[in-house]
């Protein structure tokens, strides 16, 4: 199972499909791990939670907030494992440097993400009162993102703003968890350590 470029993917947008006893690579984001300013817990707690539901952790990586860096290692982890889980690097103290390192070691382009655009407006709030377009062709689908756009904040159009293809990926019935970014074979959690013990917990189970 350890070949990622084999059968689970087909394509620059295509997305990972399930296998049994799937090789997992964590790489873990932040200078201030690297500068010893912050001790990490999501190593052991990622290990932990995967070996509950027999899934193996085979690689892990803690690299900084360097987006060449984050490619770099992603690209590698590609030809290593069959799934890649990131921990951190996301939210505006970070700049989502994750996310951008995500579409570029992938080759994707980063694009108004239609459903995350939706899920900030409902939990957060607009900041207008667009309308909104149900047209599923090209033309309205563009629509349908200019109408979001016009009701969002600078800050929810950033944070809507990701890879093509990417795939929001609810890993509970409860509709109030908020879901984890999908891009192909890879998975953007967050790097607190709270939020991210229960999203490895429930991403394992995934698995």
């Amino acid at each position: 199972n350890n070949n990622t470029e084999g059968g689970m993917l087909d394509g620059s947008s295509a997305q990972y499909t399930p296998v049994s006893h799937p090789t997992v690579g964590l790489i873990v984001i932040g200078d201030e791990l690297l500068k010893g300013m912050t001790p990490d817990s999501n190593i052991v707690t990622a290990a932990k939670a995967l070996r509950s539901n027999n899934v193996s952790l085979s690689r892990v990586s803690i690299v900084s907030d360097d987006g060449g860096d984050i490619v770099d290692e992603i690209r590698r982890f590609r030809k290593e494992v069959d799934v890649i889980v990131t921990s951190g690097g996301v939210g505006p103290t970070h700049d989502d440097v994750t996310i951008k390192s995500v579409a570029e070691a992938l080759g994707l382009d980063m694009e108004m993400h239609c459903e995350m655009a939706e899920l900030l407006l409902e939990k957060m709030g607009s900041s207008d009162t667009g309308g909104e377009d149900s047209d599923s062709s090209d033309s309205g689908v563009e629509n349908r993102r200019q109408s979001l756009v016009s009701q969002m904040s600078e800050g929810q159009v950033k944070m809507a703003t990701l890879p093509t293809s990417s795939v929001l990926q609810y890993l509970t019935h409860d509709s109030e968890e908020w879901p984890v970014l999908q891009c192909q074979n890879l998975f953007i959690l967050p790097g607190v350590p709270a939020y991210f013990e229960k999203k490895i917990q429930q991403l394992a189970a995934y698995l």
